[in-house]
């Protein structure tokens, strides 16, 4: 069981639950009502606001010896929540580090089997999820998916040349080279405005 606050230096509550691999029973505990939805659509056990009671306390960790802890429904229900804002920023663990990767550094994310890998200011970082989440978690003033398999920051790009047939490359700043799809071009046209 964890005790855990939202507003926290660095990275969030929610964000840290999302790193665990197996999260333990999870009791917020915060002083903002604002988050209670998002919590429980974490699995979270209950959501204590600050500042609360010792009998509300105790309601809380009762509840955790009755409350189920399926790690597999969390990672679903954190790829399927609904958006309250695009991400800022975006948590992934390398190791025994966690490094915390500013959207406006993210110059491209690919698919790469149940992860994506993310590149970001010349580094790659493989992170569990789907490029529909990410996609729909980005700002797309900022981010057009170019093919099934790679979402594109539009200003990481440095130019874009025909290859084969109708199909098209992305050129990065840093060099990297994405595919662009048919249905890609269209929206990252749209994107630029050309």
């Amino acid at each position: 069981m964890v005790f855990l606050d939202i507003e926290m230096p660095k990275i969030t509550g929610f964000e840290l639950v999302e790193l665990l691999e197996e999260p333990p029973k999870i009791i917020f505990t915060t002083a903002y009502d604002n988050y209670a939805i998002k919590a429980f659509e974490l699995q979270a056990v209950d959501y204590l606001l600050k500042p609360f009671s010792k009998e509300r306390l105790g309601q809380a960790i009762q509840r955790v010896s009755i409350a189920p802890n399926d790690s597999s429904k969390l990672t679903r229900l954190k790829e399927e929540m609904p958006s309250e804002g695009f991400l800022t920023r975006v948590v992934v663990k390398t190791g025994n580090r966690i490094e915390v990767l500013q959207e406006a550094n993210i110059a491209s994310i690919s698919a790469d089997g149940d992860y994506v890998k993310i590149n970001s200011a010349g580094k790659q970082f493989l992170k569990l999820g789907t490029m529909s989440y990410f996609e729909k978690m980005l700002d797309p003033q900022n981010f057009t998916r170019i093919h099934r398999s790679h979402i594109v920051n539009i200003s990481a790009i440095s130019k874009i040349e025909p290859y084969q047939k109708e199909n098209y490359l992305v050129f990065l700043k840093d060099n990297t080279q994405l595919p662009v799809s048919k249905k890609g071009m269209i929206k990252l046209k749209k994107a630029l405005r050309i």
